[in-house]
């Protein structure tokens, strides 16, 4: 088992991660929930299967955050595919998380990018 707020799987090269790509943006979704009661396995196992084969980390909170799943998964360079209406994970199902299902939608900043076309 791996410690509590520690990734399950570990962070993995690609656009707008490394050197090698600057000026290749990555959208990243930040996606949360908090697992019913005694169902932060199930919801753990869930998070697995739904980013499997894409580029993401799931961490388990601790502490004043256990029972919190937290994926950050980072999709396309940048491009339309990033850009989706919503977050790119299905629902869990019925049963396994307690409260509303939060994501949020971030791009890395990056000082050496010019993004005086979004500042307002």
């Amino acid at each position: 088992m791996v410690p509590a707020g520690r990734p399950l799987m570990p962070p993995v090269a690609g656009p707008g991660r490394g050197d090698d790509n600057l000026g290749v943006v990555t959208t990243t979704w930040m996606w949360e929930a908090r697992a019913a009661e005694g169902r932060l396995a199930d919801l753990e196992a869930w998070a697995l299967g739904a980013v499997r084969g894409q580029e993401a980390e799931i961490y388990l909170g601790r502490e004043a955050s256990a029972g919190l799943v937290v994926i950050l998964l980072h999709v396309g360079g940048g491009g339309p595919e990033a850009d989706t209406v919503g977050p790119p994970l299905p629902d869990p199902p019925v049963g396994l998380v307690t409260g509303t299902v939060h994501a949020w939608q971030f791009e890395r900043a990056d000082s050496r990018l010019d993004r005086s076309d979004r500042l307002g």
